[in-house]
């Protein structure tokens, strides 16, 4: 995510990350409904917020549990960016792809490079 204007911790709603929550096993615990409680709660203590000022970035594997916290700013939305990279021969990361279907395949790295990388 890079921040395009300063997110303010107490009411705009910082994004919320879990640690070393990327692997298949968490991955599993969160979507069984018998474990994800045990898994949330014993994430907790390692969790981090996203306190971003305008510019900043934040550099994550996808895959990390991860979510916007309540933003409480009346009237006020985050605005960011963000880009996406996978493995061309990795068909399933484990994460749902964040691409809009009518832009699957469209763009590659290799086309924003140029001719001349």
């Amino acid at each position: 995510f890079t921040a395009l204007q300063d997110v303010q911790p107490a009411t705009m709603g910082p994004t919320l990350f879990l640690p070393d929550t990327h692997t298949e096993a968490a991955h599993e615990r969160f979507f069984d409904e018998r474990e994800k409680d045990a898994l949330l709660k014993e994430a907790a203590p390692a969790r981090r917020l996203g306190l971003l000022n305008a510019g900043d970035v934040s550099v994550f594997d996808s895959r990390t549990l991860h979510a916007g916290t309540a933003n409480r700013a009346p009237g006020t939305r985050r605005a960011m960016f963000y880009l996406s990279f996978k493995h061309p021969e990795i068909a399933d990361p484990g994460n749902p792809a964040s691409i809009r279907p009518c832009f699957a395949g469209g763009v590659t790295l290799a086309d924003l490079r140029g001719n001349d990388a």
